[in-house]
């Protein structure tokens, strides 16, 4: 987790967040931009800007941290473009359900994404379209 968070702090067209609360690191969300190679796998998800994983820590967990933190990466990606995108493993019910609740449907489960590999084999890829949802809360 040291050397991902590093290179997002490096990379550029990203974005890192933190959450704190009562003066320790409640949660972690990130965003960027993503554009496959040339040689990418035909069925590799489309290049835009996508939630990158949103960490909360167990004490913090359901109170709102991850629904602030995605609503945050959201108004960043809609101010650079028109949708953000986001995937998640099918087995994960709290994360499919936070974003359909911020707008987000799924546009497919037959997808690659360089480096990602989904436990039990399926993900769920999803998309929000700016002029479609209500991202500002």
């Amino acid at each position: 987790m040291q050397r991902a968070f590093e290179t997002d702090l490096r990379g550029s067209d990203r974005l890192v967040l933190l959450a704190r609360a009562d003066g320790e690191l409640a949660g972690y969300g990130r965003c960027a931009h993503f554009e496959p190679g040339t040689d990418a796998a035909p069925d590799v998800a489309p290049e835009g800007y996508y939630l990158g994983g949103v960490l909360v820590a167990s004490r913090w967990r359901r109170r709102g941290i991850a629904e602030a933190l995605t609503r945050a990466r959201m108004v960043w990606a809609f101010a650079r473009a028109p949708e953000v995108w986001y995937f998640a493993n099918a087995r994960n019910a709290a994360s499919l359900a936070l974003h359909a609740k911020l707008g987000f449907v799924e546009v497919t489960r037959s997808f690659s994404y360089p480096g990602v590999s989904f436990d039990g084999g399926i993900g769920v890829l999803g998309r929000a379209r700016r002029d479609e949802v209500d991202w500002r809360g």
